[in-house]
């Protein structure tokens, strides 16, 4: 069925193109925007990599819009929409795609980046690339990247992000408010990966018995930056640096800074679909504290390091993350870390699925809880960190869908 789908494609494409439509130049691949919030962006733009994808839908010569509804037997059915932009204006079409309730996600990813190349053919015959196409959609050779310095870009692949929220609650016998914000701003390339994150918040709430008013404030910063560089398709190194604030957490100024190196067991290419990989950090951090700790100290500096190791899958039948983080300080062995996380989703057989979340965490290394014994009210509106060896989660979650598997009917009314 596809092969006849881009065979119609290319013969209705041929007939109808002037000769002035081959404007194209192999070497200005067709710019993209892929708009679809249901789908798995990365594994598309890895796998349909014959075109440049771009932020901006006004800087595309193509706007792929992909939506998602639920058919009544809680199939997905997925529309997408091809509409042409700049010298493509009034070539639009658009297609469907419905997959069955028994269906995994993963395999709809993999089913959508396939009707992805089919939907681009009416527009890739109109260019070089038309004489690249076959009837099993055959991509052309892997055209080189391009350098940071050759590709015209003004934000030089920077884009960023700010964001603010706030609440408010009041009530007779108590009153609340609360804010967060902060700003993003990050650059991606084949060779660098660079990252700055910055988070604000700030909550007061206050309980009002008789004449008597509680009052619990909290407040806390974070601002990280990092720049992590490919060394080859097994080994990446970065940089870490951090400074945070958190009354919760007794740190009045925190500084960190960590160097890191990677190894991927796989190549980074495969890492859509599966990824081992190993991160080892080790640096320095500066703190001052709000109080005196529990080891005597208002400040201190600390070297510390940590070791992941990390295990992501993504197949049809489900997927599966596994973790583990071991970290301490050198100046003190004993004070470590363990932190186990999986997080596993499973296709038993048609129809059920099993999801499964756990954490746990093994602590030795609470150094920066307050001196003395904390007050009632600081334990029961925890505004202060409590002491403890150790903390788990566990969440397990089962689905079962049975009845007609042919129902493509969507219906949205009330």
């Amino acid at each position: 069925m596809l092969r006849l789908h881009v065979f119609f494609w290319l013969f209705a494409g041929i007939i109808l193109a002037g000769p002035s439509v081959l404007a194209q130049e192999q070497d200005n691949p067709l710019k993209v925007y892929l708009e679809c919030p249901d789908c798995n962006n990365s594994l598309i733009i890895q796998e349909v990599d014959i075109v440049d994808y771009v932020r901006d839908p006004n800087l595309a010569d193509i706007h792929i819009f992909v939506t998602r509804t639920t058919s009544g037997s809680g199939g997905r059915n997925y529309t997408l929409s091809f509409f042409g932009k700049k010298s493509f204006i009034g070539q639009d079409h658009s297609f469907d795609y419905s997959a069955l309730p028994t269906q995994s996600t993963t395999n709809d990813q993999e089913v959508l980046v396939e009707k992805v190349k089919l939907g681009l053919v009416p527009f890739l015959i109109k260019t070089s690339f038309a004489d690249q196409l076959a009837l099993n959609v055959k991509q052309p050779a892997e055209r080189k990247k391009k350098n940071d310095v050759q590709l015209e870009d003004k934000w030089r692949f920077w884009v960023f992000e700010v964001f603010a929220n706030g609440s408010m609650n009041k009530e007779s016998s108590k009153n609340s408010f609360n804010i967060r914000y902060g700003a993003n701003a990050d650059r991606i390339t084949q060779m660098w990966r660079v990252r700055i994150n910055s988070n604000f918040s700030s909550s007061e709430d206050n309980f009002i018995n008789d004449s008597i008013i509680i009052t619990s404030n909290q407040s806390s910063s974070y601002i990280s930056a990092s720049a992590v560089k490919s060394i080859n398709n097994h080994w990446s190194a970065g940089v870490f640096t951090s400074t945070n604030s958190a009354t919760y957490n007794n740190i009045e100024r925190g500084i960190g800074f960590f160097p890191a190196l990677e190894y991927s067991l796989l190549p980074y290419k495969d890492a859509i679909r599966k990824e081992i990989t190993f991160a080892y950090r080790a640096g320095y951090l500066y703190r001052d504290y709000l109080d005196e700790t529990v080891y005597g100290k208002l400040g201190e500096n600390l070297w510390r390091q940590s070791l992941d190791i990390n295990v992501r899958i993504r197949q049809p039948w489900g997927s599966i993350f596994a973790g583990i983080e071991g970290s301490n300080y050198f100046h003190d062995w004993e004070k470590n870390r363990l932190d186990l996380d999986a997080r596993i989703n499973l296709r038993i057989f048609n129809g059920l699925s099993v999801r499964f979340a756990g954490n746990f965490e093994l602590i030795n290394d609470q150094l920066s809880l307050p001196k003395g014994d904390l007050s009632l009210t600081d334990i029961l509106l925890q505004q202060r960190q409590l002491a403890t060896d150790h903390e788990l989660y566990l969440s397990l979650g089962v689905s079962y869908t049975f009845g007609s598997i042919y129902n493509n009917v969507v219906n949205t009314r009330l």
